[in-house]
């Protein structure tokens, strides 16, 4: 996945804020930032991001929805998808967030040492 520290605060924001700021980020949200999105779901989905046990047990009940939410091809009613299915996209997001984070950083660190 690549890191995407332009949109770390838009992270933050869908992982901890209220049900209301949520619906209003995913309502105005842009293309790529729907991506960013469905491209952590899909990697804590296919195990490239480990989050904790219980995180997975909640989420495997919508393992259909969420593998559909993942494709980004898949756009028609992704904006709905993200807004129906809000409480366990946002907890597993937060889950997420320090470890993408940590892999940014560490990634940023890398690419600056080896200019």
């Amino acid at each position: 996945m690549e890191c995407v520290p332009a949109n770390k605060e838009f992270l933050h924001l869908v992982a901890d804020g209220h049900k209301k700021q949520y619906k209003a980020l995913i309502t105005t949200a842009s293309k790529s930032q729907l991506d960013i999105i469905c491209g952590v779901i899909k990697n804590i989905i296919k195990g490239k991001i480990n989050v904790k046990e219980d995180i997975l047990k909640a989420a495997s009940g919508f393992k259909g929805v969420l593998e559909k939410i993942a494709k980004r091809c898949f756009k028609p009613s992704r904006r709905k998808l993200l807004l129906k299915y809000a409480k366990i996209i946002r907890k597993m997001i937060a889950a997420a967030l320090p470890l993408i984070l940590a892999a940014c950083s560490s990634f940023g660190a890398q690419a600056l040492s080896s200019q």
